[in-house]
C-alpha cells in the first residue's frame, strides 16, 4: 500500500542559506554578544556598516552577480537587514539559478514546491531540484527523491526515489537515511536490488561529470 514520505527536519522548507563574510556580519550585528572579549580591531560593525555592506550586495545582485543574488534572496527569506519578502527572494534565486547557481536552485524549487513567495507548482519544484541535483547537490539529491518517493510533480518511482536518496546519503547528507529507511520499507526486494543497479549506473554517471569538470577547470 502506498504512503507519502514523512518529512525529516521539516525538509520540505528548508533552505541553503549563506555561507561566509555576510553570515558572519548578520551574527555580529544582531547578536553583538558573539564579540565580547574582542580588542576594538575586532568590534563588531555598526548598522550603518551593515546597510552599506547591503547596498554593495544589492548592486553586485543588480549587476548579475549569481552569488550576490543568491545571498540577497537568502537575506529576504530570513528578513535580516530588510523587510521579510519570501516573492523577492524567489526574483533572485530565479536570476541566480538561471546562471548555475546550484543553491539558488535548491531554494528556488523549495519555495514552488512549498508556494512560498511563488505559485505553488510541483512541476517546476521537480525542475530545480533535479538540476541541482544532476550537479551534485545533496540537498537537491533529497528532495528529488521525495519527488519521486510521493509523485509530486512527476510520475511516482520508487526506484528513482531510491537511487537519489542513496546518492545524497554518498554526500554524507545523514537525513536521507531515515527517509530512504521509510521508502525501502515498501519496496520489494527485486524493486531494491533494481535500484541498487541504477544507482551504480547514476554513480558513474555523476563520477564522469565531475572529471570532465576538473579536466576543464
Amino acid at each position: 500500500m502506498f504512503y507519502r514520505l514523512t518529512e525529516v527536519s521539516n525538509l520540505n522548507s528548508s533552505f541553503h542559506l549563506i555561507a561566509g563574510f555576510m553570515t558572519c556580519l548578520v551574527v555580529l550585528i544582531v547578536w553583538p554578544e558573539y564579540s565580547r572579549g574582542a580588542s576594538s580591531r575586532q568590534a563588531a560593525p555598526d548598522r550603518r556598516d551593515f546597510q552599506d555592506s547591503l547596498k554593495t550586495l544589492d548592486r553586485l545582485a543588480r549587476q548579475g552577480h549569481a552569488t550576490a543574488q543568491f545571498r540577497l534572496g537568502v537575506l529576504y527569506v530570513q528578513g535580516l537587514g530588510v523587510k521579510r519578502n519570501m516573492a523577492r527572494a524567489a526574483i533572485w534565486f530565479q536570476r541566480a539559478a538561471k546562471q548555475g547557481h546550484v543553491n539558488a536552485m535548491v531554494n528556488l524549487g523549495t519555495m514552488y514546491a512549498a508556494g512560498r513567495g511563488v505559485k505553488k507548482n510541483n512541476v517546476l519544484a521537480v525542475k530545480w531540484f533535479r538540476r541541482a541535483a544532476e550537479r551534485g547537490d545533496p540537498l537537491g539529491m533529497v528532495k528529488l527523491g521525495m519527488m519521486y518517493a510521493n509523485g509530486d510533480g512527476v510520475k511516482r518511482n520508487d526506484i528513482s526515489a531510491y537511487v537519489w536518496l542513496s546518492l545524497a546519503l554518498d554526500k554524507r547528507l545523514h537525513l536521507a537515511v531515515e527517509l530512504r529507511d521509510q521508502l525501502a520499507a515498501r519496496m520489494s526486494l527485486k524493486q531494491i536490488a533494481r535500484a541498487r543497479r541504477e544507482l551504480r549506473k547514476r554513480r558513474a554517471v555523476l563520477l564522469d561529470r565531475k572529471t570532465l569538470k576538473g579536466l576543464f577547470r
